[in-house]
């Protein structure tokens, strides 16, 4: 392996810089659309003799209330982030930090629960201020054509009005999903994170988009904002809000100790739209007919079945592996899906490395069996990547088994397959090796990879002139670390390599 000592080194702030320009240019378009959207808003209206800026604050932050809610229902609109995701010579490539929909859904759902409380404070602001100022400011405010807001009405009474007491309703509402969505709760009771979203959303989209129908300060606004993405979300929902859509039987299945393999019919749409590292969303009815959990689809388009790999981990992966053991005729599940994912670019580029850490290898295994079957066509000589470089970084031997008998399914291809090298670092016991070793096309290493070796040494034995991706599926450690890497190489060797990636917890 190449020494990493032997490469000059970059400094940490370039070597920073590179790792996360990416974010900081999207998390700076995201704060100026904000600002904004707020400024212009909140410049019409003018400081109040009575009232002061309250009123343009809470305005301007109801507008990014409803701003940021399109953006939550836009960031689980699966398909629709799908049609953002062409080819890297359109401008719409720019969407890509859209693979990152889940933080990005975090980061929009923050948002409205912080305006939304700002708009609060606000609003009981301005009740304070006009019921505290002088007459002759009173009278000279915009706001004195609403008596309510000053005496004309005791506090109870104001808060029967229409806009105070949905206000209050949409306040609860985002604090009970506050306290639902902290990590520590949405881990350990996803049962419930999943309720609350269903019990408390519906009604706070719904309250939301008449709150202001009494116009007090301006005039409603939300159902043209919330309309449209309401609409896309239950036209891409339309599976899940069917008790019966997306059923498809269960042709077979297997348990170890820590996994379930899942074979399942083949739906219609998946001839259609399927392409290899994408993921759907699996539901088990007889399990829970609430809970939608991600996997990706391990098979290949051209496989006659489905297949889904799922790690026991939690109460739902525990209770599908007991409604296994269960003697049944016939089990069914529903799938939603399937969706993209940053897999689906590596047939642009020449030279690709997919990298994995553990279950990270799921949407990999259906990019490597797609292009051996690319292979197994009379016109593959023109197919891209033109070389395949997987990385896999496993605890046990046992699972390198899924390799095993991937590569056997196209044990006719083996003169082919000088194009495709794979690698294995098993971090267990070392005697494990030579069991997975048995594989002549499998090179397996004892201990972690050394990825700055890694990196170089794959750069190395492809032509500089053609193009590079690398693509990472893994935990956030193995993506920080092969972030630093790629970094470093493009600061050091002024060469494109792009790095797509997919992390979990």
């Amino acid at each position: 392996m190449t020494d990493w000592h032997r490469f000059p080194d970059a400094s940490l702030w370039q070597t920073w810089w590179y790792r996360h320009r990416e974010t900081i240019g999207w998390m700076t378009a995201y704060a100026l659309m904000n600002i904004v959207v707020f400024v212009l808003r909140y410049s019409r209206y003018p400081s109040d003799s009575c009232v002061s800026s309250w009123p343009a604050i809470a305005k301007g932050s109801a507008e990014l209330v409803l701003l940021n809610c399109v953006l939550t229902l836009l960031t689980v609109s699966y398909g629709f982030l799908d049609r953002l995701r062409p080819s890297r010579r359109s401008f719409l490539w720019l969407a890509r930090p859209l693979e990152k929909h889940q933080t990005l859904h975090m980061l929009t759902g923050s948002v409205v629960i912080l305006m939304a409380v700002v708009h609060s404070i606000a609003w009981a602001l301005i009740v304070h201020a006009a019921r505290s100022c002088s007459e002759s400011d009173w009278e000279s405010s915009r706001f004195h054509h609403h008596p309510f807001l000053r005496d004309g009405e005791s506090i109870a009474e104001l808060m029967k009005r229409l806009p105070m007491w949905t206000g209050i309703v949409l306040l609860g509402c985002v604090l009970i999903l506050l306290s639902f969505c902290l990590p520590c709760v949405r881990r350990r009771c996803f049962k419930a994170f999943a309720a609350v979203h269903v019990v408390v959303l519906v009604p706070f989209v719904g309250i939301l988009l008449f709150h202001g129908v009494d116009q007090w300060s301006s005039r409603l606004q939300a159902p043209y904002w919330l309309l449209p993405p309401i609409a896309l979300y239950l036209f891409e929902h339309r599976r899940r809000l069917s008790m019966n859509a997306g059923t498809v039987d269960v042709l077979g299945y297997g348990c170890t100790s820590d996994t379930i393999s899942l074979t399942l019919a083949k739906p219609d749409r998946f001839t259609r739209r399927f392409k290899p590292g994408m993921f759907v969303y699996l539901q088990v009815p007889d399990v829970s007919r609430l809970e939608w959990h991600p996997f990706s689809v391990t098979s290949a388009p051209d496989d006659a079945n489905v297949q889904l790999r799922l790690r026991i981990v939690g109460d739902w992966t525990k209770a599908v592996s007991e409604w296994l053991a269960t003697p049944c005729s016939d089990r069914v599940v529903r799938l939603d899906g399937p969706f993209g994912t940053p897999s689906l670019a590596y047939q642009q580029y020449d030279h690709v490395m997919l990298v994995a850490a553990g279950m990270g290898i799921t949407p990999f295994l259906s990019v490597l069996r797609h292009h051996l079957h690319l292979l197994r066509r009379p016109d593959h000589e023109g197919i891209r990547p033109r070389t395949l470089r997987l990385v896999w970084v496993l605890r046990e031997a046992e699972r390198a088994e899924w390799l095993v008998e991937t590569l056997a399914d196209f044990s006719d291809l083996t003169p082919l397959l000088a194009t495709v090298d794979i690698q294995l670092f098993l971090t267990a016991r070392s005697d494990d090796v030579s069991t997975a070793s048995s594989n002549d096309l499998l090179r397996c290493f004892p201990g972690r990879p050394h990825w700055p070796s890694v990196v170089h040494v794959w750069l190395d034995s492809a032509p500089h002139e053609q193009s590079h991706a690398l693509f990472v599926c893994g935990s956030h450690t193995v993506a920080r670390a092969l972030k630093q890497s790629v970094a470093r190489v493009q600061q050091q060797q002024r060469r494109g390599l792009a790095l797509y990636e997919e992390t979990f917890t």
